[in-house]
């Protein structure tokens, strides 16, 4: 033995190998294999127990392996982990108790919804029965016992104001009022000719109104007659126009046949106003404004002799209230409409003549002092322009009754800028909410003073109150039943 081998023998090599507490951890992924058709083999011997691939991080739980270092012969390289693993076929008991429990739930269903339509059958027949007993007994002297089962016992049904809406004309500068008011579907109306009221009975037009359709009403004089035109919706929701005439202030007063102006486009909750005015070059012209399906206000001219669809002007809250009012007879003029908008605000959108388009001048109106004034209210409009021979401003007056049926009176003497709020002025109704109408005017024969009249229901007729400059007082009864 030379000295190399003695050497190598007597002196042995430290073991240079690393240790793992040496290094940190570090993954080191294995040589992506390339396996040709090597599913296809497997396929054949185990059938279809392979397994999905699964990640390389999940075939192994051994311990990092680092090469061996500082070997004249190297071993070869370790083969990676296979990246397929055979794994036993999944046993066939939790499918089957899976497919019991899915089996046992629509039995469960099946029975359930059998014994609700079995109930529901004997429930019909037992009702029918009860209700003929009912039926038949109703000849029958009521028990005494103030005691009562709770299957007898039904919840009281809410009262349907007798009357489903009013409107109110005024002749200009005539104190020829015109006020009507439908009870059901029967049109009603009563006339002031300037002297005293006097009630026309049912008008039974050609064409009646809905249930509870709104209603609106203009008057003028020609040749010392008084024209009379009521807008109302049939039963089809058309907007219908009736026609008559009354001599002097009327009556005696005849009607024509009702006319369409407008079949289809307008809300089933629409309110309906109208105004009127007389030009020197297209002679009178109306305005009618109501909801369309769409949400806007819309409405109905007639100019130059016949009617045509108005231009949507501006959104609304669906169902608003609407009232309008136009300061002349003649032009220029200034149409205002207060509606509620999309918000339910009280707001006013106001057309100028002499600057033709729809404007929104006002700040939002507020309603102040009330108890639960309901929105969809109907509103009265009492609006009376500026007098310079009597030195009166322009005055306001919106109107309707809270859920305590007290008419509320909001009103602004400043050209709409600013509103004051008032109410136990007028003496409760019969309706919350209920319909209400309003005329407003100056009479020089009244020394200019300002003069409103309100319409509503008060014990099962309509009661007018009448304000001469600021004091109010009960007027006439309407329509006695």
């Amino acid at each position: 033995m030379d000295y190399k081998e003695k050497s190598f023998n007597n002196h042995s090599q430290p073991d240079r190998r690393p240790r793992s507490n040496d290094y940190p951890e570090v993954y080191y992924p294995p040589v992506a294999l390339e396996i040709p058709q090597s599913s296809h083999t497997l396929n054949k011997e185990y059938g279809s127990s392979i397994a999905p691939f699964s990640p390389v991080s999940q075939l192994s739980n051994s311990a990092p392996y680092y090469p061996p270092t500082n070997f004249r012969n190297p071993p070869p390289p370790i083969s990676p982990p296979p990246i397929y693993r055979l794994q036993e076929r999944p046993p066939r008991r939790r499918r089957a108790y899976r497919i019991c429990i899915w089996l046992l739930v629509v039995l469960v269903v099946v029975f359930a919804t059998t014994g609700g339509v079995i109930g529901g059958i004997y429930g019909a027949k037992a009702l029918q029965s009860k209700t003929s007993n009912n039926d038949a007994g109703q000849a029958k002297a009521p028990s005494t016992n103030s005691s009562t089962s709770s299957d007898s016992q039904t919840e009281p049904s809410v009262a349907t104001p007798k009357f489903a809406s009013i409107a109110s004309a005024k002749c200009f500068n005539e104190t020829f009022l015109q006020v009507y008011y439908l009870e059901s579907t029967t049109l009603k109306a009563s006339m002031f000719d300037g002297a005293s009221w006097s009630d026309l009975g049912d008008l039974e037009p050609s064409i009646s109104p809905r249930q509870k359709s709104p209603m609106a009403a203009i008057s003028w004089v020609l040749d010392s007659n008084v024209q009379l035109r009521l807008y109302y919706f049939d039963a089809k929701n058309r907007e219908i126009e009736l026609a008559g005439s009354c001599t002097g202030g009327g009556p005696p007063c005849t009607w024509t046949t009702a006319t369409m102006l407008q079949a289809t486009g307008i809300s089933a909750n629409s309110s309906l106003t109208a105004v009127y005015w007389e030009d020197p070059v297209t002679g009178v012209e109306v305005r009618t404004t109501w909801q369309n399906t769409n949400g806007k206000l819309a409405g109905s001219v007639f100019t130059r002799g016949s009617w045509s669809a108005d231009i949507p002007f501006v959104d609304a809250m669906p169902g608003t209230p609407i009232a309008a009012n136009v300061d002349s007879s003649s032009t220029p003029f200034v149409i205002r409409v207060w509606y509620r908008s999309p918000n339910s605000d009280l707001s006013r959108i106001q057309y100028n003549s002499t600057d033709p388009g729809w404007k929104s001048p006002d700040p939002t109106i507020t309603v102040g002092n009330t108890t639960n004034l309901d929105p969809y209210a109907p509103i009265g409009v009492g609006f009376v322009p500026v007098n310079a021979s009597s030195n009166t401003s322009e005055y306001t007056g919106l109107y309707a009754i809270q859920g305590d049926k007290q008419p509320v009176v909001v009103d602004s003497t400043d050209n709409g800028t600013t509103y004051s709020t008032s109410s136990n002025m007028l003496g409760a109704g019969d309706d919350a909410g209920g319909a209400i109408a309003a005329l407003g005017w100056t009479d020089p024969a009244d020394k200019g003073l300002r003069s409103i009249r309100v319409f509503f229901s008060k014990d099962g007729n309509i009661q007018e109150m009448a304000q001469r400059g600021d004091k109010w007082t009960v007027g006439s009864v309407l329509g006695k039943s």
